[in-house]
Parts: C-alpha cells; sequence; structure tokens
C-alpha cells in the first residue's frame, strides 16, 4: 500500500472513531453561521442522545441512509423543525450530519462504542 493510501486510510479510520465517539449529551453546536428561523434567531443546537424512535419509520438498517433521512434523525436529536436544519451553513451541517450519522452507526449490526468506564 502506497503512502498516500495509508494516510487516507488512518485519516478515514480517524474520522469514523470521531463519529463513533461516546460522547457527553447534550451537544451543543454553537453555529457559525446562525439561522434565522421565523422571528427567532437560532445561534446554536442542542442535541439529546438519540432514540431508535428518532429513525424515521421505513429507514434500512443496512447502511447510512440518505441525507434527508439523517436531517430528519438530526432534527429529533435536537428538537428543532426540519426546515431550520435544512437552513444550514455547509460547515455546521458537516457537524449535524456527523452526530446523527453517529447516532445511526449505533444501531447498525455490529456498531461499535467505545468501552463504558
Amino acid at each position: 500500500m502506497s503512502d498516500a493510501a495509508k494516510a487516507i486510510e488512518a485519516e478515514a479510520e480517524a474520522i469514523a472513531d470521531e463519529i463513533l465517539a461516546d460522547r457527553q449529551w447534550p451537544v451543543i453546536v454553537k453555529l457559525r453561521k446562525p439561522v434565522q428561523f421565523g422571528s427567532e434567531t437560532i445561534e446554536s443546537l442542542s442535541f439529546r442522545r438519540g432514540k431508535l424512535g428518532d429513525i424515521p419509520k421505513g429507514t434500512r438498517i443496512d447502511g447510512i441512509p440518505p441525507i434527508d433521512q439523517l436531517l430528519v434523525i438530526a432534527s429529533r436529536m435536537c428538537a428543532q423543525p426540519l426546515k431550520v436544519l435544512e437552513s444550514l451553513d455547509d460547515e455546521d451541517g458537516a457537524e449535524v450530519i456527523a452526530l446523527a450519522t453517529g447516532f445511526f452507526a449505533r444501531c447498525l449490526p455490529g456498531g461499535k462504542t467505545r468501552p463504558r468506564s
């Protein structure tokens, strides 16, 4: 394996570890670009730990779902309307999607978490 391929594999593993990391809940995401929703300016989102009920009905548990389903999961985890999450800046959106993806990955057969101490 080339050095470049090894570096890419190591980076992918680090990203997977971050996505699957055991977190302290709630997780507060301070938005780099606040979202205007109605008369409210939303500057941060507070995410609770996900529950199986956050997964939309009909979602297949055989891989990571499409972005629209991840947004529904994230919306439920932070108790904000879907339209708020759809209005996020790309960097803020990436952080939110990572939280939803991490939760969903733990629900997959063989999903891993770090050992609890």
